[in-house]
């Protein structure tokens, strides 16, 4: 009798254990005290307007704020952090989420601070075809310099790529053609696309005929007077002369041109 009492006591052990882990399980607390759209919409009603703009229209307010409880909702500190900005979306993105991981700004890298949204946007996310997104190839550099100012986007919008993107043109390169997008790595990782053993390969992809020593050089220069962009100054300054004397030039070739037709004129009237 003592064995059927021990094997009684030992399975309503591992009953209460399971029930425990249920009552504690994660989804079990969300399934709880899950909100519906419709309460988030209570407080939330301009977001809601923001959302049926994005590619996330389709889904409810808890498909992508899985953490959130009406507790934490009501302490107004949910989906703040970037752990749980970052976690939410690989819930549905986990291919983009391994890549932007072992990037520079991901989990591990120098700028972990930030997180998807970001770069992508959070209620109003666009698809990167559209025009408005933060993602569409005439916007990333504005979204990619509210971190990284100074010379960086300023020698880009000095260059060509960056004259011609200002242009409206699509086919020139802007930064995630040469950085990459969610799998940047720093300069000095071997595995970067901008590292040095690998600026040819990439530029490779855009210029079909770049040769081995097509991307030679320094970038990201600023045009000035001493450092790696001089060159680039003073051929700027020789144009820029030789074009304002070729107009001067031109102007005073078509006065002289006018006064002589304006002498023979007068002089064919005294002929005449």
């Amino acid at each position: 009798m003592t064995g059927w009492y021990r094997v009684l006591g030992w399975g309503l052990a591992v009953i209460f254990g399971l029930v425990f882990w249920v009552l504690q399980h994660p989804n079990f607390a969300r399934a709880e005290s899950a909100l519906s759209d419709q309460q988030c919409l209570t407080c939330h009603a301009k977001d809601s307007k923001e959302i049926k703009t994005s590619i996330h229209r389709d889904l409810s307010c808890l498909d992508c704020h899985s953490d959130t409880t009406k507790l934490s909702c009501q302490s107004g500190t949910a989906g703040t952090d970037s752990e749980v900005v970052n976690r939410n979306c690989a819930s549905c993105h986990s291919d983009a989420a391994r890549e932007y991981a072992n990037s520079i700004h991901g989990d591990a890298g120098e700028y972990s601070a930030l997180n998807c949204a970001v770069c992508h946007g959070d209620h109003v996310m666009l698809a990167s075809s559209n025009p408005k997104s933060k993602t569409y190839p005439r916007n990333i550099p504005e979204t990619c310099t509210s971190c990284h100012r100074g010379n960086e986007a300023k020698s880009y919008e000095e260059s060509f790529h960056g004259r011609a993107l200002a242009l409206g043109s699509l086919r020139t390169a802007e930064c995630t053609d040469c950085h990459g997008s969610r799998n940047i790595l720093a300069a000095a990782d071997p595995k970067s696309g901008v590292a040095k053993a690998n600026l040819a390969q990439t530029c490779a992809s855009c210029h079909k005929n770049a040769v081995p020593n097509f991307a030679v050089g320094a970038e990201h220069t600023l045009i000035e007077r001493e450092g790696p962009g001089s060159p680039r100054y003073y051929t700027l300054k020789i144009f820029v002369w030789l074009t304002i004397l070729t107009v001067v030039g031109l102007i005073l070739h078509m006065q002289l041109e006018l006064f002589r037709m304006w002498r023979d004129s007068r002089k064919s009237g005294a002929k005449g």
